[in-house]
């Protein structure tokens, strides 16, 4: 099995920031613990837990975690811009540095970035898929051409986060409009345009647990919901690798 890290974002204390309903500092801490157990008793692979707002999970982490080799635990006072520019700008913020600091990444390091609230209940798709594919080859959830890529789950390599979605993290602002789903966008054309190959998810991650942004439900957490959104992603996959296939066959060469 390939060299795989978890990478799990968080954010406590969210300081006012914009387009964010759920500030309940306990509530959120209570989120990230929830997930932060899941992936250690669901999964075998290492786990960084990287936290930007300076606050100490060691004093609420069950002991096994703590004493555990799998996990590795990073929080610094970070989440001090200004707060238009929208939390994803922390998130970056806070994958920038897990690169600079990390013990658990390196440069053959596939990292599967989730969203810290989150519990992805088909993790071990990724890990599976993840586990028998070249340590730097990324995965999105993206189709070419959109301006936008999914940022609640993506895997990439240490030199992508570090080289190319960290060049555009000033570009980013919420109160513009431009979104971490934007940047990352933006970071996946570059790094093909530089040379850098990726191919789309698996399959269309399920996510359990509440949205900050509207304290609402991700949708997929009804079953039904999924099925059906992972039947149609499975079929778009397909049908626009076959015609990317065609088009670079018949008309680039």
């Amino acid at each position: 099995m390939n060299d795989i890290v978890i990478l799990l974002t968080c954010t406590i204390n969210v300081k006012g920031m914009t387009f964010t309903a759920l500030t309940d500092v306990q509530v959120r801490e209570k989120h990230y613990l929830e997930a932060i157990e899941y992936y250690f008793n669901r999964t075998k692979v290492k786990i960084v837990i990287v936290e930007n707002t300076g606050h100490d999970f060691f004093r609420s982490l069950d002991g096994k975690l703590l004493h555990s080799k799998r996990l590795e635990i990073l929080s610094f006072n970070g989440n001090n811009f200004p707060k238009e520019l929208g939390k994803g700008y922390g998130e970056l913020e806070a994958i920038s540095y897990a690169m600079n600091n990390s013990k658990f990444i390196s440069a053959d390091t596939s990292i599967i970035k989730v969203t810290g609230r989150y519990k992805v209940s088909n993790i071990q798709t990724f890990i599976k898929d993840v586990s028998t594919s070249s340590s730097d080859l990324c995965q999105f959830l993206y189709f070419k051409g959109h301006k936008a890529a999914f940022s609640g789950i993506f895997i990439a390599s240490r030199f992508f986060l570090k080289n190319v979605l960290e060049k555009n993290h000033q570009l980013m602002d919420d109160s513009k409009g431009v979104y971490f789903e934007h940047i990352l966008a933006r970071s996946i054309i570059d790094y093909r345009f530089a040379g850098g190959n990726y191919k789309m998810l698996k399959s269309f991650p399920r996510l359990i647990g509440i949205s900050g942004t509207d304290n609402k439900q991700h949708p997929t957490n009804k079953l039904v919901f999924w099925l059906v959104r992972n039947f149609i992603y499975k079929a778009l996959k397909t049908s626009y690798s076959i015609l990317e296939i065609i088009t670079l066959r018949f008309f680039y060469n």
